[in-house]
């Protein structure tokens, strides 16, 4: 992936264990920090991430601080307010007109700031590790927004009105309590990764076969026995985890998934002679049980 020039910014990210089924580590990476983030967002496409930037104290518009975020309105374009135990914000965070990239994770949030409605320029929304139960319908008006991250809350649905968000690119909704989603997701044009791992779903959510750009999806770590016919209208997926739910057989249909270059399958009571036919029906897949 190519980028740009704006800033260069330093993150320190440690992944999840159970979303991602890997062991936790912590790494270091540096990122060239473009107009549009979604170079940053990499680790969310192939790990569920608690993130905290750490950028430089004078990389030009990144603020740690709110009261001096406050102060220079204008010229914020990161806010990183991540474990600073939270509850609510100010009202005067909507005249930070320019901000991109707004870090809220790891605070004490029961519902989504109604003042984050007004940041229209915002691309980069990271609420996970807060304590929403729900998320308002407001937040269909931030049509510029790529990334979202809401994972590790208590949520149980979606607002109908997250289909609004047209230019959505990225959608982390893993750890939470989702046992469907609404049918507008199919709207989301532009997603390309969809994590939904540890959740209760017990079936795909309708709409998600609409994801024309979709190209990483996860299901890890919920109630599925098996995938609609309609997973083969996916035909840009190249990533598919279902590990660990209670998967006996697939539909002969991904045999349509031609593009899919890994699918994780283990610790599913699938028969070694599904396993078979979905070799066969995958021959250039990386297929783990």
């Amino acid at each position: 992936m190519t980028c740009s020039n704006l800033y260069k910014m330093d993150f320190t990210l440690r992944s999840r264990i159970k979303s991602c089924g890997e062991s936790t580590m912590k790494f270091r990476i540096t990122l060239i920090y473009l107009q549009k983030i979604t170079i940053f967002l990499l680790f969310l496409i192939y790990l569920s991430c608690e993130i905290q930037a750490e950028a430089p104290e004078d990389e030009p518009g990144t603020y740690r601080d709110l009261t001096e975020a406050l102060q220079n309105s204008l010229d914020v374009r990161i806010l990183i307010l991540s474990e600073q135990k939270l509850t609510t914000l100010p009202k005067k965070i909507e005249q930070l007109k320019n901000l991109q990239m707004l870090d809220l994770c790891y605070n004490q949030f029961k519902t989504v700031p109604k003042e984050i409605e007004q940041l229209k320029n915002l691309q980069m929304l990271d609420l996970c590790y807060n304590q929403f139960k729900t998320v308002p319908k407001k937040i269909g008006q931030l049509k510029n927004l790529q990334v979202l991250n809401l994972s590790s809350n208590q949520l149980t649905t979606l607002p109908k009105e997250i289909g609004k968000q047209e230019n959505l690119q990225v959608l982390n909704l893993s750890s939470n309590q989702l046992i469907t989603l609404p049918k507008e997701i199919g709207k989301l044009e532009n997603l390309q990764v969809l994590n939904l791992g540890s959740n209760r779903l017990k079936t795909l959510p309708k709409g998600i076969e609409q994801l024309k750009n979709l190209q990483t999806l996860y299901l890890n770590y919920n109630q599925l026995t098996t995938l609609p016919r309609e997973i083969g209208r996916l035909q840009s997926l190249t990533e598919l985890h279902l590990q660990h739910n209670q998967i006996a057989t697939l539909p002969d249909e991904i045999i349509q998934l031609q593009n899919l270059r890994k699918l994780t399958l283990y610790e599913n009571p699938i028969p070694p002679q599904e396993l078979d036919k979905i070799r066969k029906l995958l021959p250039n897949c990386e297929i783990r049980f």
